[in-house]
Protein backbone atom coordinates (compact mmCIF):
# COMPACT_ATOMS: atom_id res chain seq x y z
CA UNK A 1 0.00 0.00 0.00
CA UNK A 2 1.23 3.53 -1.07
CA UNK A 3 2.01 5.67 1.87
CA UNK A 4 -0.24 9.19 2.19
CA UNK A 5 1.12 11.74 3.88
CA UNK A 6 -0.77 14.54 5.40
CA UNK A 7 1.21 18.04 5.25
CA UNK A 8 0.88 21.17 7.70
CA UNK A 9 1.98 24.47 7.31
CA UNK A 10 4.34 26.22 9.74
CA UNK A 11 4.28 29.77 8.17
CA UNK A 12 3.93 31.90 4.90
CA UNK A 13 6.47 32.47 3.02
CA UNK A 14 7.13 35.75 1.72
CA UNK A 15 8.29 37.47 -1.98
CA UNK A 16 7.96 36.25 -5.49
CA UNK A 17 6.52 33.37 -6.37
CA UNK A 18 8.83 30.33 -6.73
CA UNK A 19 8.74 26.30 -7.00
CA UNK A 20 8.11 24.86 -3.13
CA UNK A 21 10.97 21.90 -2.92
CA UNK A 22 10.46 18.87 -0.59
CA UNK A 23 11.56 21.02 2.55
CA UNK A 24 10.57 23.02 5.61
CA UNK A 25 7.19 20.95 5.69
CA UNK A 26 6.34 19.26 8.70
CA UNK A 27 4.34 16.16 7.80
CA UNK A 28 2.70 12.82 9.10
CA UNK A 29 2.80 9.86 7.22
CA UNK A 30 -0.82 8.18 7.76
CA UNK A 31 -0.04 5.02 7.73
CA UNK A 32 3.08 4.82 10.02
CA UNK A 33 2.87 8.20 11.91
CA UNK A 34 5.95 9.10 11.18
CA UNK A 35 6.79 12.13 10.97
CA UNK A 36 8.46 13.20 7.40
CA UNK A 37 10.41 16.29 7.13
CA UNK A 38 10.74 16.27 3.20
CA UNK A 39 7.16 16.38 2.76
CA UNK A 40 5.65 19.29 0.35
CA UNK A 41 2.72 21.06 1.50
CA UNK A 42 0.21 21.61 -0.96
CA UNK A 43 -0.66 24.74 0.80
CA UNK A 44 1.98 26.06 0.16
CA UNK A 45 1.82 25.45 -3.74
CA UNK A 46 -1.51 26.36 -3.97
CA UNK A 47 -0.56 29.95 -2.29
CA UNK A 48 1.95 30.04 -4.32
CA UNK A 49 -0.48 29.33 -7.60
CA UNK A 50 -3.00 32.14 -6.47
CA UNK A 51 -0.20 34.69 -6.63
CA UNK A 52 1.14 33.24 -9.96
CA UNK A 53 -2.89 33.92 -11.08
CA UNK A 54 -2.94 37.40 -9.62
CA UNK A 55 0.17 38.31 -11.60
CA UNK A 56 -1.53 36.55 -14.37
CA UNK A 57 -4.72 39.24 -14.27
CA UNK A 58 -2.29 41.61 -14.60
CA UNK A 59 -0.73 40.54 -17.84
CA UNK A 60 2.31 38.36 -16.57
CA UNK A 61 2.01 34.85 -17.44
CA UNK A 62 5.13 33.96 -16.19
CA UNK A 63 4.85 33.08 -12.61
CA UNK A 64 1.84 30.62 -13.56
CA UNK A 65 4.54 29.13 -16.25
CA UNK A 66 6.80 28.64 -13.48
CA UNK A 67 4.66 26.05 -11.54
CA UNK A 68 3.23 24.54 -14.78
CA UNK A 69 4.60 20.95 -15.56
CA UNK A 70 6.43 20.23 -19.06
CA UNK A 71 4.44 16.98 -19.38
CA UNK A 72 2.79 15.82 -22.93
CA UNK A 73 -0.43 15.68 -20.20
CA UNK A 74 -0.40 19.32 -18.90
CA UNK A 75 -3.73 20.65 -20.01
CA UNK A 76 -5.71 24.12 -20.03
CA UNK A 77 -9.29 24.95 -21.34
CA UNK A 78 -9.71 28.90 -20.41
CA UNK A 79 -12.64 30.74 -20.71
CA UNK A 80 -11.11 32.51 -24.27
CA UNK A 81 -12.43 28.90 -25.61
CA UNK A 82 -10.97 25.50 -26.70
CA UNK A 83 -8.63 23.75 -24.70
CA UNK A 84 -4.48 23.63 -25.32
CA UNK A 85 -2.69 19.93 -24.54
CA UNK A 86 0.89 18.98 -23.92
CA UNK A 87 3.60 22.48 -22.51
CA UNK A 88 4.11 23.76 -25.93
CA UNK A 89 -0.04 24.57 -26.55
CA UNK A 90 -0.48 25.61 -23.12
CA UNK A 91 2.44 28.12 -22.76
CA UNK A 92 1.27 29.68 -25.63
CA UNK A 93 -2.54 29.94 -24.42
CA UNK A 94 -1.23 31.09 -20.98
CA UNK A 95 1.02 34.04 -23.31
CA UNK A 96 -2.76 34.96 -25.32
CA UNK A 97 -4.70 34.53 -22.05
CA UNK A 98 -2.70 36.94 -20.48
CA UNK A 99 -2.16 39.03 -23.19
CA UNK A 100 -5.79 40.48 -22.67
CA UNK A 101 -5.41 41.28 -19.12
CA UNK A 102 -3.88 44.35 -18.09
CA UNK A 103 -4.30 46.21 -14.32
CA UNK A 104 -6.11 43.43 -12.62
CA UNK A 105 -6.84 43.11 -9.20
CA UNK A 106 -6.26 40.27 -6.69
CA UNK A 107 -8.68 37.94 -7.37
CA UNK A 108 -10.75 36.15 -4.86
CA UNK A 109 -10.68 32.75 -4.32
CA UNK A 110 -13.46 30.73 -2.76
CA UNK A 111 -12.31 26.88 -2.55
CA UNK A 112 -15.46 24.84 -2.66
CA UNK A 113 -13.96 21.74 -2.51
CA UNK A 114 -10.64 19.80 -2.70
CA UNK A 115 -9.63 16.06 -3.36
CA UNK A 116 -6.29 15.17 -2.48
CA UNK A 117 -4.27 12.06 -2.69
CA UNK A 118 -0.36 11.47 -2.09
CA UNK A 119 0.41 12.36 -5.20
CA UNK A 120 -2.50 14.17 -6.54
CA UNK A 121 -4.93 16.97 -5.44
CA UNK A 122 -8.01 18.27 -7.37
CA UNK A 123 -9.11 22.05 -6.38
CA UNK A 124 -12.51 23.27 -7.17
CA UNK A 125 -12.84 27.05 -6.92
CA UNK A 126 -14.76 29.88 -7.45
CA UNK A 127 -12.36 32.99 -8.65
CA UNK A 128 -13.61 36.35 -8.88
CA UNK A 129 -11.79 38.83 -11.24
CA UNK A 130 -11.59 42.21 -12.07
CA UNK A 131 -8.77 43.46 -14.57
CA UNK A 132 -9.46 46.02 -18.06
CA UNK A 133 -9.48 42.89 -20.84
CA UNK A 134 -9.00 43.61 -24.54
CA UNK A 135 -8.87 47.09 -25.50
CA UNK A 136 -11.35 48.00 -22.83
CA UNK A 137 -10.60 51.35 -20.70
CA UNK A 138 -12.36 50.25 -17.30
CA UNK A 139 -12.30 47.31 -15.45
CA UNK A 140 -14.47 44.06 -15.92
CA UNK A 141 -15.41 42.30 -13.05
CA UNK A 142 -16.83 38.16 -13.00
CA UNK A 143 -16.47 35.35 -12.04
CA UNK A 144 -15.58 31.49 -12.91
CA UNK A 145 -15.76 28.36 -11.58
CA UNK A 146 -12.05 26.88 -11.83
CA UNK A 147 -10.97 23.39 -11.37
CA UNK A 148 -6.96 22.94 -11.07
CA UNK A 149 -5.11 19.64 -10.35
CA UNK A 150 -1.97 19.56 -9.40
CA UNK A 151 0.64 16.55 -9.28
CA UNK A 152 3.63 15.49 -7.22
CA UNK A 153 6.31 14.21 -9.19
CA UNK A 154 10.55 14.42 -9.19
CA UNK A 155 10.44 17.98 -9.06
CA UNK A 156 7.65 19.04 -6.44
CA UNK A 157 4.39 19.92 -7.22
CA UNK A 158 3.13 21.27 -10.30
CA UNK A 159 0.23 22.72 -12.03
CA UNK A 160 -1.32 19.64 -14.31
CA UNK A 161 -4.35 20.92 -15.65
CA UNK A 162 -6.90 23.69 -15.25
CA UNK A 163 -10.28 24.41 -16.74
CA UNK A 164 -12.27 27.59 -15.77
CA UNK A 165 -15.17 28.66 -17.33
CA UNK A 166 -17.86 31.53 -16.08
CA UNK A 167 -21.11 29.73 -16.02
CA UNK A 168 -21.65 30.20 -12.29
CA UNK A 169 -25.86 30.32 -12.85
CA UNK A 170 -28.18 27.54 -13.55
CA UNK A 171 -29.44 28.15 -16.80
CA UNK A 172 -32.87 26.14 -17.91
CA UNK A 173 -31.43 25.62 -21.60
CA UNK A 174 -28.19 24.15 -20.01
CA UNK A 175 -25.83 23.26 -22.85
CA UNK A 176 -27.53 25.56 -25.27
CA UNK A 177 -27.84 28.37 -23.26
CA UNK A 178 -27.71 31.41 -25.19
CA UNK A 179 -23.77 33.33 -25.06
CA UNK A 180 -23.08 36.81 -23.97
Amino acid sequence: MRSEVVCATRGKDAGAPHVVSGTGCLAIDRLSGQRDSGAVDINQVIEQYHLACDAFATGDPEPIKVICTRSDDSLLANPFGGFSRGWDEVSRALDFASSNFRDGLPIRFEEVTRYAGADLVVLFEREKWETRVGGRDELSPWELRVTTTFRAGTDGWRWLSRHADPLMTPHPDGPIRPSR
